[in-house]
């Protein structure tokens, strides 16, 4: 096999999934390939925004060249719209045949991960004229994702392979959640990220210690506050689908105490 163990990542962006992924590759000694941000639409995997690894492998050798680990990240995509790629379908020719596989769902609390995205364009005026377009691809994925993670819908599976549902909010806070997620991707401890590539940059990967690289959950949970109840922010959670969505996810992760009064607030007419 040229690939022991092949782990496809979808999120959302502003998900914190760079982080996870970061984790993953530092509990995980040996060699690896990072295929980050695949358009399942291409024709092939190989045209992913950035490619990766240690040692650096030629896309062109992607196949030939046996790894310890192959990952593949997509973002704001659904899980159907994945499943149905020709490129994802018949990846083993382009990437090589893997021992095992499994496909990791990443779900982070929609309040907070939309914020993020908002906090973008408050600080980047430039990116304004494509605010609405990422918008609707982050919720569309979003409202996805969370119907697949509380087990409303079966399309996870359709992907093939093993399955793990991740919570980037109990991965920061509960230890026994990342406890299962080492044991299932088979890393060797739980060690911090102790260096940052070009993937956690910036963003929302932000770390109380920074000689370790821990992110910092009360950091990130709070984001919402440093936007505000902005329009922008405010305006999704009065589509009853969304806030239907957000209170089952903050239930099912332990957190309704703390966001359900949050959501009210959103949902509120000003």
């Amino acid at each position: 096999m040229t690939n022991a163990l092949e782990i496809t990542f979808i999120a959302t962006k502003r998900s914190g999934h760079h982080a996870v992924l970061e984790w993953t590759i530092e509990n995980r000694p040996g060699t690896y390939s990072y295929l980050n941000d695949i358009d399942p639409a291409a024709p092939v995997l190989k045209e992913a925004v950035y490619v990766s690894g240690r040692p650096e492998v030629a896309r062109r050798a992607l196949a030939s060249t046996p790894k310890s680990l192959l990952l593949l990240s997509y973002e704001n995509r659904t899980l159907e719209e994945i499943g149905a790629s020709e490129a994802f379908r018949h990846r083993q020719a382009e990437i090589g045949a893997s021992g095992r596989r499994i496909a990791v769902l990443l779900v982070r609390d929609p309040v907070n991960a939309f914020a993020s995205m908002v906090k973008i364009y408050e600080e980047r005026p430039d990116t304004i004229a494509r605010k609405d377009l990422w918008y609707g691809l982050f919720w569309r994925a979003w409202l996805d994702h969370a119907r697949a993670f509380l087990g409303e819908t079966d399309h996870l599976a359709s992907l093939g392979g093993e399955t793990l549902k991740v919570s980037y909010n109990l991965f920061l806070r509960d230890a026994a959640h990342r406890s299962e997620i080492r044991r299932r991707l088979d890393l060797a401890d739980d060690r911090p990220i102790l260096h940052l590539s070009h993937l956690a940059r910036g963003g929302d990967t932000y770390f109380a210690d920074r000689a370790h690289y821990r992110p910092d959950p009360d950091v990130l949970e709070r984001r919402w506050e440093a936007v505000g109840l902005v329009d922008d922010l405010r305006r999704p959670f009065a589509d009853p689908e969304v806030f239907r969505l957000s209170q089952l996810y903050y239930e099912a992760v332990g957190m309704a105490d703390r966001f359900q009064p949050v959501l009210e607030q959103l949902r509120r007419p000003r």
